[in-house]
């Protein structure tokens, strides 16, 4: 099967620790869920549901979804919405 590299990225403001979950189905509908806690980590090409409970000095929850192939990703989470940028971000 094959995999992508992927990078967390906290772009939350005021920045506040967050908590990360990731469920993924696969071309082959194999389907898994994977804790995130930051930094990089290697997961399964899919399309990808992404929910965030972000800790601060206002709490709140924080959900996106996309669809990950080939190479790098970055999955930024903001307060609004998580979304996936291409692995040269943010210099792309």
């Amino acid at each position: 099967m094959p995999t992508i590299k992927i990078l967390v990225e906290n772009e939350t403001k005021p920045k506040g620790t967050i908590t990360l979950s990731l469920y993924v189905t696969t071309a082959q509908n194999e389907c898994g869920f994977i804790p995130a806690y930051g930094g990089t980590f290697s997961g399964p090409e899919g399309y990808y549901s992404a929910g965030a409970y972000v800790d601060g000095k206002k709490d709140f929850k924080t959900f996106g979804g996309f669809l990950l192939t080939g190479g790098s990703w970055t999955i930024v989470v903001r307060n609004d919405t998580i979304v996936a940028k291409g692995g040269c971000y943010p210099n792309c």
